[in-house]
């Protein structure tokens, strides 16, 4: 398929990549169908097939600010847990700000968990520029304030990680009937409390 006729690419591709978030955001991902992301985006099948010939290339898209926005929160979290003189607020201090990342667009963070149960994995570029990097020097940082080696020491952090995602994600509901509590606030609160203990159990033995 050519390139429509007049089409600014750059414009054309963010129109129609935002208008699939605003989708997600406002009904979720069911919403994000080829049809309704067209239509939302004011272009015709043809055009959204060029930049996007798939649902999947379409979400990805979603995606690819999302990570980006993930990739410079983390760089940001190492950096804290290796300048930080009291290792444990620090740890404390990076799963807040992942808690509070996720909690700003929810939607994208279950995309990402539903696309890499799917898969089994994230996409090899992904795993490369994101979770390894974030895996291996948060490990060698935190490996420095424990007992245990940097290859432990990162399972500990993915291990958390993998629990921020999953509550951080959670509906109001599911929260409240997880964490017994009735205000959504509090209950997002004591989970968020609950995964920075079991944190500071799994790296510091206390």
């Amino acid at each position: 398929m050519g390139r429509p006729a007049n089409a600014d690419s750059s414009a054309t591709f963010e129109n129609i990549r935002d208008a699939a978030l605003r989708l997600l955001n406002r009904e979720g991902m069911e919403a994000v169908s080829v049809r309704r992301v067209a239509k939302e985006a004011g272009v015709a099948m043809g055009t959204l097939r060029y930049y996007f010939p798939s649902r999947g290339a379409l979400l990805e898209a979603c995606l690819d600010s999302y990570h980006q926005r993930l990739v410079t929160l983390e760089e940001h979290m190492t950096a804290h847990l290796r300048n930080s003189d009291d290792p444990r607020a620090a740890v404390a201090d990076t799963i807040r700000a992942a808690f509070a990342t996720i909690k700003m667009q929810p939607e994208l963070q279950r995309l990402r968990l539903l696309t890499s149960m799917r898969q089994g994995e994230l996409p090899k570029q992904r795993r490369i520029h994101l979770r390894g990097p974030f895996l291996r020097n948060a490990g060698a940082v935190l490996s420095e304030h424990s007992d245990n080696p940097a290859n432990d020491m990162r399972m500990v952090v993915d291990s958390v990680m993998r629990l921020v995602a999953w509550y951080a994600a959670c509906s109001d509901d599911e929260t409240r009937d997880v964490s017994g509590e009735d205000s959504v606030e509090a209950a997002r609160e004591k989970l968020q409390e609950h995964v920075i203990k079991v944190a500071l159990r799994l790296i510091f033995g206390c």
